[in-house]
């Protein structure tokens, strides 16, 4: 049987779960309603950032990375690397990168990868470059993905390991990266990592081509003049 007491904790704590179910509620509210208006201000300093109105984009962007929007925190740091709407500034860039990299956000993440790589506004450190477009590639962002693959491919900061170039090159030439469908063309006429395959190489090649990319274009040219795993065609060698 519940007591009377017994039935006013009950009440009590009943009413208790309410109160916080209406605040994790009413939580949950604003921070989607925040949400959709940092988007809307993201989408805004795109449109100005497209139209080249760089200062607009960046009066826009600089408040939400202040306030640790992390798309924004890149974008700003985008801007600085870039010159865009301020004087160039890499050390600057770098700080914004890291501070959206430590995020999680992969694109980031791979600018901050970069920034590793060649030394721009921080001292080269392939081991720092590997770490972080490792995290970017993990999370699908294909630059880093092509760019992890060519790092093992050339055997940067690791033992060379073209097996797994191969996996990398061909994560990102499936989201059409055309570098990465170039160099994918590249390992298969090398013959490094299986027999070699003139056949799946012209493939590759061909699709990087055909999204303009320069270096397949002329390999491919050469391809055809040379006869190499195709029949020998000039007038195609001379189209690219």
């Amino acid at each position: 049987m519940v007591t009377r007491s017994g039935f006013a904790a009950l009440l009590a704590l009943a009413l208790g779960l309410a109160a916080c179910g209406n605040e994790e509620a009413e939580l949950a509210e604003k921070a989607k309603q925040k949400q959709a208006l940092e988007q809307t201000s993201l989408d805004q300093a795109l449109a100005a950032y497209n139209a080249g109105d760089f200062q607009t984009a960046l009066a826009v962007l600089r408040p939400l990375a202040d306030a640790g929007n992390i798309a924004a925190q890149n974008n700003v740091g985008r801007m600085y690397y870039d010159g865009k709407g301020v004087p160039e500034n890499d050390a600057e860039a770098v700080k914004w990168f890291q501070l959206a990299a430590e995020k999680g956000h992969p694109m980031a993440q791979f600018n901050l990868g970069a920034a590793y790589e060649y030394g721009s506004g921080v001292q080269q450190d392939i081991e720092q470059a590997l770490r972080w477009y490792r995290q970017a590639a993990q999370q699908g962002q294909p630059e880093a993905q092509v760019n992890l693959g060519r790092m093992y491919d050339e055997g940067l900061g690791m033992a060379q390991n073209p097996l797994a170039a191969l996996r990398w090159f061909s994560l990102a030439a499936a989201r059409g990266l055309p570098e990465a469908q170039f160099d994918l063309g590249v390992l298969y006429s090398s013959g490094r990592v299986a027999p070699k395959n003139d056949a799946e190489a012209l493939k590759w090649y061909r699709r990087a081509a055909d999204q303009g990319f320069t270096e397949a274009q002329y390999t491919l040219g050469n391809i055809y003049e040379d006869g190499t795993g195709v029949m020998q065609d000039y007038a195609e060698a001379m189209r690219w």
